[in-house]
C-alpha cells in the first residue's frame, strides 16, 4: 500500500506532534492540562489511576462552585500507580536518535528534484548495526516518541 504525501503528513502529525488547544480557547488552562494528560502519547505522561483524575476534577469543581472560576493548580499530585512501570523515554541517546532522525526527515520531506519525481530513490536505505543488547531497537522506536 502506498501512502500519498498528505496521508504521510497526517500520520506523522498523529505520531510525533503534541496536541495543542487553540490560543483563543475559553477552556481553563488546568482543564486543558487534564485533557492533554488523558490523551498523552507516553504511558508515564498519562494518569496512572482513576483516583488521580477524580481528585483533579473534584478540585476544579470545588473552585468553580466557590469562585466561579478555575485557577491553575498542579495536576496529578495525588495520582499514584499501584504497580511498577518502566518509563518509555530514552535517556542518554540523543546523538544516536538524532542520527536516525536526520535521514527520516529527508525521506518524510524530500527535496523537489528530478530524482524525487522519477523512479530512482534519492534516499538510500537506512540500517543500524552494533552488538546485541546495546539498544539499537530502542533508539529506533524512540523516533516515534520524539515531539517535533
Amino acid at each position: 500500500m502506498r501512502l500519498n504525501q498528505q496521508a504521510l503528513k497526517l500520520l506523522h502529525c498523529h505520531i510525533a506532534q503534541k496536541v495543542k488547544f487553540p490560543q483563543e480557547s475559553n477552556v481553563p488552562e488546568v482543564l486543558q492540562a487534564i485533557v492533554l494528560k488523558l490523551i498523552g502519547k507516553n504511558a508515564e505522561d498519562l494518569y496512572q489511576s482513576p483516583l488521580g483524575l477524580k481528585h483533579d476534577l473534584q478540585q476544579c469543581q470545588r473552585q468553580l462552585e466557590a469562585t466561579g472560576k478555575i485557577k491553575w493548580f498542579e495536576i496529578g499530585q495525588t495520582d499514584k500507580s499501584d504497580r511498577f512501570i518502566i518509563p518509555e523515554k530514552l535517556y542518554g541517546r540523543e546523538v544516536e536518535v538524532q542520527a536516525l532522525l536526520e535521514p527520516f526527515e529527508r525521506v518524510a520531506n524530500p527535496p523537489q528534484t528530478t530524482l524525487s519525481k522519477g523512479k530512482i530513490s534519492p534516499n538510500p536505505p537506512l540500517g543500524r548495526a552494533g552488538f546485541s543488547g546495546i539498544g539499537k531497537l530502542i533508539a529506533i522506536l524512540a523516533i516515534g516518541n520524539v515531539t517535533w
